[in-house]
């Protein structure tokens, strides 16, 4: 492993967070949906590779969304390690069931993000003592789901172990 394959996937996490930290002026059903995106790259990252993204770096990131308003101190920082602990189960279970088709990464990121979405409307539920609306987690949810091919298409081009694996062919006797 060298350098590059240690600080990208964490850098590429903090441009995400900042990126994700501004305020894009959506509406208040949307305003979940930046913070979901960044738990994709979060996901992908550590799906991917195994500590390709440090859990403190992933909580590090969530604490940041925390104190630039989005949530309660430690709200992402727990639902950040969430998607972290999802994506190491995620890739156990892929090494043992053998090779990956191409819905089955979309197919693990929606009982992901599933889980994600139910977790902000439990958290945000406990937080306020009061039932939260379900609305704004479904659709930034859904947005997404629908939006995680984009992700993963922008964070692969600076994946290069996934470049490297797409035209590798078996050679005998290497």
């Amino acid at each position: 492993m060298n350098v590059v394959q240690v600080i990208v996937p964490s850098l590429t996490l903090a441009v995400a967070t900042l990126l994700a930290a501004l305020p894009w002026g959506i509406g208040p059903d949307a305003q979940l949906v930046a913070p979901l995106l960044l738990a994709a790259t979060l996901f992908y990252w550590n799906l991917r590779r195994r500590g390709a993204v440090p859990e403190w770096i992933a909580f590090a990131c969530g604490l940041a969304m925390d104190v630039t308003g989005q949530g309660p101190l430690g709200y992402w920082a727990l639902i950040y390690l969430l998607a972290f602990v999802l994506a190491a189960l995620f890739r156990d279970s892929r090494r043992a069931g053998g090779q990956d088709g191409l819905a089955q990464p979309l197919l693990r990121y929606l009982v992901a993000i599933i889980a994600l979405a139910l977790s902000v409307w439990m958290l945000a539920s406990l937080y306020a003592l009061e039932r939260a609306d379900v609305v704004a987690p479904a659709l930034a949810a859904l947005i997404s789901l629908l939006a995680y091919p984009i992700v993963v298409g922008l964070v692969r081009v600076l994946d290069r172990d996934a470049q490297d694996d797409d035209g590798r062919a078996l050679v005998r006797g290497g």
